[in-house]
């Protein structure tokens, strides 16, 4: 008779897993607004970064970036708020004129029994004590939530660079190159995600201003706004965008709310079938079934912002089982980090380098009689970016270079360094080319520097 036995370190283990589900389970809404935080500080990093590139200190950037956002924020309750308060007035001083309507449009379609009730109904039996102290509990609770996000995403915009550096330290040598991988596929998919999600809102503010517009709708715009910022809320988004054209539409006339209701309603069916799961799919590199599936699981799960959250987690969750797939097929080994220059027997052989460098270039990126060392990279990355953390900045040009394929690293890294002039953006794309052909980044940075090219409007 065979006797089932656990060791003691498989129970400790259960323990354990056990342990770290309950405490997820507890803090599950905390959890939720450090991702939404995490994801709003990834948006707004490029802007940080490129006020940092201009000499602009990384606290003091972080503030006028949060400060333009704030203020945007504001404009849009400067143009929101009034505009309703109103369409509102407007609609209270219509509202016996428009029950009037509908009672009378009942009776002529036989349906008295409604048009008694609705002659009958009262608002005051609606809107009761207990459902205004619960409206007032919940946008307490958005704004407590809203504010928690903003300062967790101050943090984070502050830290970001200490959080990787903090990554490196913990994790052995070996897994430098994964980790550096990593972070570029996740930041690749918030900026992809970010990139969907503002052409979603804007097409469909510009399609509900000419909408408004062209039935003769009060305030297009503060309604066209509202619309584009209830599309970034997903599952009720549409509800968000709709009903309030459509109710203020009441004040024109009944039949224009209708239209105003059929046509928004179509829209939201279009992008939501349609539209989305191609955006995000081109950005995200997802399919359009997967995207639509990813909104419903994150729906069922934590509601709003689980939906919010699904499609970015699904393609991070994608491009990290293709990149160890390709690690364990052998397409990216893994690699020992080079200290104090490469050696030859981490990367291929180098070609020999005119002495001086090229005719007219406006920088050397090779000594007379010699190659560049890592020492002459950290110094470059120093003046180029003084602002910024150097371990951040050779984090990114240290993707080129991890592959056996990547050949002459230094002289390589320079020219990206050259290139970039001081912007994280331009380092990163010039990084990414260089990992497809580092041939264009020596050509560029060496031989057109005084052609009047500008090889940053066209690289990719």
């Amino acid at each position: 008779m065979n006797r089932f036995q656990l060791s003691t370190r498989s129970i400790l283990l259960l323990l354990v897993v056990v342990l770290a589900a309950w405490f997820v389970i507890q803090v599950w809404s905390v959890l939720l607004l450090l991702a939404v935080s995490m994801m709003l500080a990834a948006a707004m990093l490029p802007a940080v970064g490129w006020l940092a590139a201009h000499r602009v200190r990384r606290g003091l950037a972080v503030l006028i970036v949060t400060v333009l956002l704030l203020g945007v924020m504001s404009l849009i309750g400067f143009v929101l708020v009034p505009a309703f308060i109103r369409q509102a007035q407007a609609l209270i001083a219509r509202l016996p004129e428009i029950r009037a309507s509908l009672t009378q449009f009942l009776i002529q379609h036989h349906q008295t029994s409604l048009a008694r009730r609705l002659e009958n109904f009262d608002i005051g039996t609606v809107i009761q004590p207990t459902a205004i102290a619960n409206t007032g509990g919940f946008l307490l609770n958005v704004i407590y939530s809203t504010v928690t996000v903003l300062a967790l995403t101050v943090y984070f915009l502050l830290d970001a660079h200490r959080a990787e550096s903090f990554l490196f330290y913990v994790l052995p040598d070996d897994y430098h190159a994964h980790l550096r991988q990593l972070i570029f596929e996740l930041r690749r998919t918030v900026g992809g995600y970010i990139r969907g999600q503002l052409i979603t809102s804007i097409m469909i503010t510009v399609y509900t201003l000419i909408v408004l517009e062209v039935l003769g709708i009060p305030n297009p715009l503060a309604f066209a706004v509202l619309a584009g910022i209830g599309d970034m809320v997903p599952m009720v988004g549409g509800v968000i965008a709709a009903a309030p054209a459509c109710i203020f539409a009441l004040t024109i006339s009944f039949p224009i709310a209708v239209i105003v209701s059929v046509l928004l309603t179509l829209y939201q069916e279009f992008e939501t079938r349609f539209l989305v799961p191609r955006v995000y799919g081109s950005t995200l590199q997802l399919p359009s079934v997967v995207v639509f599936v990813a909104l419903l699981m994150g729906a069922e799960v934590a509601g709003i912002i689980g939906a919010l959250l699904a499609v970015p987690f699904v393609a991070a969750l994608r491009g990290m089982i293709e990149y160890f797939h390709d690690v364990r097929n052998g397409r990216v080994p893994p690699l020992r980090p080079v200290e104090g220059g490469s050696s030859e027997d981490d990367r291929a052989p180098e070609p020999e380098v005119p002495a001086g460098g090229p005719p007219d270039a406006p920088w050397s990126p090779t000594p007379v009689g010699g190659r560049p060392g890592r020492e002459a990279v950290l110094a470059a990355a120093a003046r180029t970016f003084p602002a910024e953390e150097p371990a951040a900045v050779m984090d990114v040009l240290d993707r080129y270079g991890a592959a056996p394929r990547d050949r002459e690293r230094d002289r390589v890294q320079l020219a990206i360094l050259a290139l970039s002039r001081g912007s994280l953006d331009r380092l990163i794309t010039y990084t990414e080319r260089a990992c497809h052909d580092y041939r264009d980044v020596l050509y560029w940075a060496e031989y057109l520097p005084g052609t009047g090219h500008r090889p940053g409007d066209g690289a990719g």
